[in-house]
C-alpha cells in the first residue's frame, strides 16, 4: 500500500489480519495477471488459426475465381461477390448491435456491482473493459467484500454478561472512553444490530 499508516497500536490480530489480506491480495492479483497472459496467448492462437484458415479461403477463392476469368465468365464472379458483399454487411451490422448490448450489460452489471461494495474498496477495481473487471470482481470478491459474522458466533463474542472484559475490550472500551456499563450496552447493541 503507498500510504501505510502508523499502526503500532493496533492488535496483534489485526496486524495479521492485514498481512495476510494483503499478501492474498498480491497472489490474487499475480494470478490475475497470469490469466491475462494466458488469455492474450490463447487469443493470439486462435487469431493465428483463423488467419491461416481465411487465408485458405481466398486461396480457394482466388483459384475458382482464375478459373472463371480464364473462360471469359465475369457475370458469376460479380453477381457472387455483391451477393457476399450484402451478407457481410449484414453480418457486420448485426455483429456491432451484438457487441454494444453485451458491452452495455457488463457495464451495468460492473457499476451495480460496483456500487454494492464497500466506499474504501471501490477505488481498486481496475479501469479496463467491462468484461475484464467483471471477471476480475469476481476472482477478487471475497477480498472486496466484508464478512457477514454467524449471529451464534458474535453472541458469544460480543454479548459478555457477568463474564469479565477481555484484554482487547478492555483496551477498546478505556480507547472509546467508555465506562464499563456504557460499554456492555454498546456490545449488546452489536450483537443485535442487523447484519448490512
Amino acid at each position: 500500500m503507498a500510504d501505510k499508516e502508523d499502526r503500532s497500536g493496533w492488535p496483534a490480530e489485526a496486524l495479521d489480519a492485514i498481512t495476510r489480506l494483503e499478501k492474498r491480495l498480491g497472489e490474487v492479483n499475480s494470478e490475475s495477471a497470469q490469466r491475462k497472459e494466458e488469455l492474450r496467448e490463447l487469443r493470439e492462437a486462435q487469431q493465428a488459426e483463423r488467419d491461416k484458415v481465411d487465408a485458405q479461403r481466398r486461396a480457394e477463392k482466388e483459384a475458382a475465381t482464375s478459373a472463371l476469368k480464364e473462360q471469359g465468365k465475369y457475370r458469376p464472379l460479380y453477381e457472387e461477390a455483391q451477393k457476399r458483399l450484402g451478407e457481410l454487411e449484414a453480418e457486420l451490422e448485426l455483429a456491432r448491435d451484438k457487441s454494444a448490448n453485451y458491452e452495455g450489460v457488463l457495464s451495468a452489471s460492473v457499476k451495480a456491482r460496483t456500487e454494492k461494495l464497500p466506499e474504501e474498496y471501490r477505488g481498486m477495481v481496475p479501469a479496463m473493459s467491462p468484461d475484464l473487471q467483471l471477471a476480475w470482481l469476481d476472482s477478487n470478491s471475497a477480498l472486496l467484500t466484508r464478512p457477514t459474522p454467524d449471529r451464534k458466533d458474535t453472541s458469544a463474542q460480543f454479548n459478555t454478561g457477568d463474564q469479565p472484559l477481555t484484554a482487547m475490550q478492555e483496551a477498546a472500551r478505556k480507547a472509546a472512553g467508555m465506562s464499563e456499563e456504557q460499554y456492555r450496552k454498546r456490545l449488546a447493541q452489536i450483537d443485535t444490530a442487523p447484519i448490512q
